[in-house]
């Protein structure tokens, strides 16, 4: 196409440049012309050369018209042409430049499109991280800046939900054993309880050391620790297949063994499991070896009714393991009908003493009074605050039952906060009569670790308006050994704000003389076992307890007060021994404020007034 174009734009060049050929030579004969001298003649025949010449040059009109005709047409064709090619390259160069402005307009959109459903993705992924579900994850897409923050976004759901996990086994599981705690115990407890059958029981097993206190006292709370890890250990070794076992707090711990096996082949199991748990125990840093005196074992079964609950049913293994208990170490007792009325009671006397404590006057509690004398003179020197419960549906209940009951539903200190602002009441009573008259309450192990008991103490002796040295506390060996650490820092805070502290029931605990002597005490009671003892000629060995209890208490300054005297004889042997005061029913019996007032009255001493 182009070459035809070409030889086409040379013709008419060609024809352009004899056009011009003619027209010089016209103008070459004009110029001729002009040349003529004036003053020469021309003649007509000059003339008629000279136009001759110039019709010769010039072409014929016709023709002339035609080539430039036919050049415009050829010159208008090859413009067309040219203007044609310029439309198709311009077309060309729009379509080249909208189909590259698609592009990148499809470029931009997929981009922004990928980026907006990163961001939702992980927009979705936190929301659910946030509701608790950390199971999501983001699908990292590509290696830019947004799949590194949805690999970020990845690693820090699963560190939280890795500390989450760290966290519900902590609270699930017991920090020294490893083993489920009692609630983890209980919810178990739950999920299998529906598929026991009379033929196929459950049983549980509750298990408690026996003087594991001793344990501690001897060879330190470190080795103590190793001795409960290594309990933990025999009896997840010795249970029966599938069992699951449970450290459920201090020494007490747990055997569940699923449906499956029969009652006697549960019973067996739970001797062997004992005889394994009463093996010797080897201490790395020390050269004897720890001989446990056995653990007593309750045992409890369910068999598809719905008698109990969860609760209800490691109850009953543990009243089967406190009766177990009564008849020596290393006993197995199962669960009885017998029992199972004493935990009807229990449940019964759970609500009636919540209830009770709600309002204490009018649902039976009471505060009665023993008095404390001096055995040489027989004069009233102070009294012991006790509790009392009268059951509206229950009749009387010892403290034995009421007091312990109070500790495990978490009423302990409601019940000891009555006692003492009763007994300060009291006492400022009394100390009309008597003014050095001093009173005694009891202090419970749970009550010893609370951090409000000294602002209590202190509160309760203000309001009565009594002196702090005329208010003493009283503390078992037993609670002041569950953490001999914060006793000591308890005691000592007692001290500093003037109350006096005695240790009850002293020589039945398991307290060093290392530590009685690192106490700020002020006297100690001497329990009744060793003041029966005072009768029985066969009891020498607990004769001889009392004798060295004496002349410890001598080396540590302390008073002593002997409990339990029964006796004129006993009474009169204390006497001999030193032992200035004392309390028991051959002394006076608990009596309420009423006639302790009566009391006070009759041994001379009028009532003083404000």
């Amino acid at each position: 196409m182009r070459t035809q174009d070409a030889v086409v734009a040379a013709n008419a060049t060609a024809r352009a440049a004899d056009a011009r050929r003619r027209a010089d030579a016209i103008n070459a004969a004009v110029a001729n012309s002009s040349a003529i001298e004036l003053g020469v003649q021309v003649g007509p025949a000059d003339l008629s050369g000279i136009r001759t010449a110039a019709l010769d040059a010039m072409p014929a009109p016709d023709e002339l018209e035609a080539d430039w005709r036919a050049s415009l047409v050829e010159l208008r064709r090859l413009l067309d042409v040219r203007l044609g090619e310029m439309d198709d390259r311009s077309s060309r160069l729009l379509a080249l430049a909208l189909a590259c402005l698609t592009v990148a307009v499809y470029l931009v959109l997929s981009l922004f499109s990928g980026l907006l459903r990163s961001l939702r993705e992980m927009r979705r992924v936190l929301a659910r991280a946030g509701a608790g579900d950390l199971s999501a994850t983001v699908r990292p897409e590509g290696a830019d800046e947004l799949a590194e923050v949805s690999i970020a976004i990845n690693e820090t759901v699963a560190r939280v939900a890795a500390a989450q996990d760290e966290l519900r086994h902590r609270a699930t599981h017991d920090g020294l054993t490893g083993l489920p705690n009692r609630q983890r115990f209980v919810e178990l407890l739950e999920s299998l309880m529906p598929t026991a059958r009379p033929d196929a029981p459950l049983a549980i097993g509750f298990v408690d050391l026996d003087s594991f206190k001793a344990v501690n006292d001897l060879h330190g709370h470190h080795n103590g620790d190793l001795v409960l890890r290594t309990v933990a250990a025999r009896l997840q070794e010795t249970a029966p297949p599938g069992s699951i076992c449970s450290r459920l707090a201090g020494d007490e711990y747990a055997v569940l063994v699923p449906p499956g096996l029969s009652s006697d082949r549960v019973r067996r199991d739970m001797e062997a499991l004992l005889r394994a748990v009463a093996e010797p125990i080897d201490l790395p840093d020390h050269p004897s070896r720890v001989m446990l005196e056995g653990a007593s074992l309750g045992l409890a079964f369910h068999h598809g009714d719905h008698r109990l609950d969860a609760e209800g049913l490691l109850a009953a293994a543990d009243f089967a393991m406190y009766d177990a208990k009564t008849s020596g170490p290393g006993q197995v007792r199962e669960f009885t009908d017998e029992l199972a009325a004493m935990v009807r009671r229990r449940s019964a006397m759970r609500g009636e003493l919540t209830r009770a404590l709600g309002d204490p006057r009018r649902s039976g509690l009471a505060v009665v009074y023993q008095p404390i004398v001096d055995l040489h003179t027989d004069a009233v020197v102070g009294v012991e605050a006790l509790s009392r419960w009268w059951s509206p549906s229950l009749g009387p209940v010892p403290p034995s039952e009421f007091v312990p009951l109070a500790e495990d539903i978490g009423l302990i200190t409601t019940l000891g906060q009555f006692v003492l602002g009763e007994a300060t009441q009291q006492l400022a009573r009394g100390q009309r009569h008597e003014p050095d008259l001093y009173a005694t309450v009891n202090v419970s192990a749970l009550a010893l670790t609370d951090g409000l008991l000294e602002l209590q103490v202190e509160q309760a002796a203000a309001g009565a308006g009594v002196a702090p040295e005329t208010l003493w506390l009283e503390l078992t060996e037993s609670a002041m050994m569950t953490d001999p650490d914060i006793a000591a820092k308890r005691i000592s805070s007692i001290r500093r704000r003037g109350h006096p502290v005695a240790v009850d029931d002293f020589g039945t605990g398991h307290s060093s003389l290392a530590y009685l002597h690192s106490l700020e005490l002020s006297a100690l009671k001497i329990d009744r076992t060793f003041v029966s003892a005072l009768d029985d000629p066969s009891a020498s060995t607990n004769r001889h307890i009392l004798h060295m209890t004496l002349d410890l208490a001598r080396h540590l300054r302390l008073d002593v007060v002997a409990e339990g005297i029964e006796t004129t004889a006993q009474r009169d042997e204390l006497v001999a021994l030193g032992v200035r005061r004392g309390q028991g029913y051959l002394l006076h019996r608990p009596m309420s404020g009423e006639v302790l007032d009566q009391l006070l009255a009759a041994a001379g001493h009028p009532a003083m007034h404000d």
